[in-house]
């Protein structure tokens, strides 16, 4: 499983491992920038489009 943050331009942080309910939280000092995010379990997962800007 696995539950990333990245920031456009700057950083990415991840949690993964082998979880029974979830992963994360994961954070990052994002201030006036925009985010996504991605979760996936096994081979499945999905990502965000950028968001939360400003």
């Amino acid at each position: 499983m696995i539950a990333q943050l990245e920031v456009l331009g700057g950083t990415k942080k991840t949690d993964s491992g082998y979880y029974s309910y979830h992963a994360g939280p994961v954070s990052l000092y994002a201030n006036g920038a925009c985010v996504r995010f991605l979760g996936q379990v096994g081979t499945t997962g999905d990502n965000s489009d950028w968001g939360h800007c400003g």
